[in-house]
């Protein structure tokens, strides 16, 4: 039967039980509502005029001691209301921590969607209810929470809200930093940095999201700041990055052993005789990431063009200019260079360039050498 059609039932006796059944909960006259549903065994998930079931109208009016009792004589915990919402929806809707427990406990589906596409998870997030989307987590919620009708997860979701603290619990909880949106093809990334939000962009920048993906328009965060015209934007994006991961702790407890210090010369002389190579590596950045695994795992990235790498300011220099206080002082366990590999000359001057361990690792045991020697040979 349609949700939004009363009950058609021509039985009086019947419509009047329902009737009186839906005063008790309205009064939360728990004995009167448990003495008709012995009575009536059919009455549970009768609708009145309004298209409301019992269980409806026991949430409408907060009384959350007569739901048990209604689920215990069969009421239906899914049964939708006029707009497709089951009474988990609902609940999530009001922020309503009791009743969402309660549901849930009694085994309504975390994972149910609305006519309109919405999952409780996607509508907690879109609402910034952090208790709520916590509980339904703990039940197991898919953290994706994809609107099949909006084309967004909960993440994306809370994002465009500025729900900061929805935002870090997704993260936290495994959502995809990088899903995009249907259609648009934008990322969360995309949209704080349309919305103005810098709070957003830091966080979203400190979970590893890509600065590089393009939209729909084939635009990156970076040219969308550019074009938004949020220089504030633009400089953190182009600025080293500190991503921090979990706590580390040795095995057996003590402290993890010191990295070997990396001996990073000056910059190479530019090579002034061959104009088209300085152009080619003026256009083409490169990326340096430097791991630490002191105590907690932390990778510090920064980049700039292949110029100011080899013939310019240096490794060093480039690595040093925004270095973050938390890393200051620290020897990095190592330095990973990431340089466009479709360019042989840039490859082979990185490799010709004398870069080199002061404590140099022997080989693995596996033939692998030293960690640098690793990293280049990634490229």
């Amino acid at each position: 039967m349609d949700p939004s059609e009363p009950s058609k039932s021509t039985d009086t006796g019947n419509n009047d039980a329902v009737s009186r059944l839906h005063q008790a909960v309205i009064d939360g006259d728990e004995a009167l509502a448990r003495l008709l549903l012995r009575q009536n065994d059919d009455i549970a998930d009768a609708r009145d005029a309004s298209g409301r079931t019992a269980l409806a109208v026991a949430v409408e009016h907060a009384q959350l001691g007569l739901v048990p009792a209604l689920l215990d004589h069969g009421a239906d915990i899914e049964a939708p209301d006029a707009s497709g919402r089951t009474l988990l929806h609902q609940a999530v809707a009001r922020n309503n921590v009791p009743l969402s427990t309660l549901l849930l406990e009694r085994g309504a589906n975390v994972e149910a969607a609305t006519p309109g596409g919405e999952k409780p998870l996607w509508t907690a997030a879109s609402q910034g209810y952090e208790l709520v989307a916590k509980l339904l987590l703990q039940c197991k919620a898919d953290v994706e929470a994809f609107n099949a009708k909006s084309g967004t997860t909960a993440l994306f979701e809370a994002v465009n809200r500025g729900h900061t603290g929805l935002v870090k619990l997704l993260l936290d909880s495994g959502a995809d930093i990088d899903a995009r949106r249907t259609g648009s093809q934008a990322i969360p990334l995309h949209r704080a940095i349309m919305n103005g939000d810098a709070e957003l962009v830091k966080l979203l920048l400190q979970h590893g999201a890509d600065v590089g993906i393009p939209g729909k328009d084939g635009r990156s965060a970076q040219q969308v700041a550019d074009e938004q015209k949020e220089k504030a934007f633009a400089a953190l994006l182009r600025s080293g990055l500190l991503l921090e991961g979990p706590e580390i702790k040795k095995e057996g407890g003590g402290k993890l052993p010191e990295a070997p210090r990396l001996v990073v010369p000056r910059a190479l002389p530019p090579p002034r005789h061959n104009p088209a190579k300085m152009a080619a590596c003026r256009a083409f950045e490169a990326t340096l990431m430097e791991f630490y695994t002191d105590g907690r795992e932390q990778r510090y990235q920064q980049s700039a063009p292949v110029y100011d790498l080899l013939y310019g300011k240096g490794p060093q220099a480039i690595l040093d200019a925004e270095r973050p206080g938390s890393v200051a002082g620290k020897t990095p366990k190592f330095t990973w260079y990431h340089l466009p590999a479709n360019n042989v000359r840039i490859l082979v001057g990185v490799l010709e360039t004398p870069w080199k361990w002061a404590n140099s690792y022997p080989a693995d045991g596996m033939g692998r050498g030293t960690p640098l020697s690793q990293a280049l040979l990634l490229l």
